[in-house]
């Protein structure tokens, strides 16, 4: 998986085929798709999520997933767990994650997808998600939602 601080997201954009949404504003498409996960009682409810989000890719292309709003909820964090987990799906060292990091992620690669939206869900994190050719985005809010976009009418 490959990951770049938000110094470097013009060079990671333009060599996975993303330059498109250097200039985007907000999720391409239109929301067709809300769903509250923050209702759901245990782990494994948003994991099984988390592992639908990651079907929606085409497994011939990459997908761009951006982090934001990382902060926002600070309670019961624990960062030695976080950085020990990117350190194992990006194989680089991270001290300290920050909003707008990025990530790229192939078909080889669909586990540590899902536990990087996971992650999202359960530290309340925003995580916009651009398959490459899919016709599908998706967002995780901070706020305990999920929303599906369409390029379609």
């Amino acid at each position: 998986m490959d990951f770049a601080a938000k110094i470097d997201h013009t060079t990671l954009l333009n060599t996975h085929g993303f330059s498109t949404l250097l200039e985007a504003d907000r999720m391409p498409g239109f929301s067709t798709l809300r769903y509250d996960f923050h209702k759901e009682d245990h782990t494994q409810s948003v994991f099984t999520i988390a592992e639908f989000l990651v079907s929606l890719s085409d497994s011939r292309a990459p997908t761009l997933v951006i982090l934001d709003s990382m902060y926002v909820w600070n309670s019961g964090r624990d960062e030695h767990l976080i950085a020990t987990a990117f350190a194992s799906m990006t194989d680089a060292k991270i001290d300290r994650l920050e909003d707008g990091s990025m990530f790229v992620w192939n078909s080889l690669e669909a586990k540590k997808a899902a536990t990087l939206y996971h992650l999202a869900m359960l530290f309340g994190w925003d995580a916009y998600i651009y398959p490459t050719g899919g016709d599908v985005s998706a967002f995780i809010s901070h706020d305990g939602f999920i929303e599906l976009n369409t390029d379609g009418d």
